[in-house]
């Protein structure tokens, strides 16, 4: 459930002016790695904090571009709540989801291999099945 923000739970983020309305959502960590994946208008921030209201520490941002957007948190704490806090300078509609694990292949060092085919009839299991955030 979003929460329209009427006082000051923490400074505002650089780049945010006093004019921008924003919402707050958290969760809960069941993992060290998690996933933020999102879609919303281009201008649109988002900002994690760990911590309590009054003190938070910001420990990840991301400012959408319009298109699907994911934000990777590593070393959380299971257990601890996290707040997202999402921002924009008029209403908008946005998409997001909390997932479990960051995928594995996240980065270059752990990419998946793909086999290369001569068709699309994804013969000798050449199709990747995989999320993608």
């Amino acid at each position: 459930m979003a929460t329209l923000s009427s006082v000051a739970c923490a400074p505002l983020p650089s780049l945010w002016s006093a004019s921008w309305e924003d919402v707050w959502y958290k969760f809960t960590a069941t993992a060290s790695d998690h996933a933020i994946a999102a879609r919303a208008p281009s201008g649109t921030r988002m900002v994690i904090y760990s911590g309590q209201p009054g003190s938070f520490t910001s420990i990840g941002t991301m400012q959408f571009t319009g298109s699907d957007n994911n934000l990777v948190l590593n070393s959380l704490t299971a257990g601890n709540i996290y707040y997202i806090r999402v921002g924009s300078l008029a209403p908008t509609e946005f998409k997001l989801a909390v997932l479990a694990d960051a995928p594995l292949n996240d980065d270059c060092a752990t990419a998946d291999t793909i086999r290369m085919s001569n068709s699309i009839a994804c013969e000798n299991n050449t199709m990747v099945s995989n999320r993608i955030l």
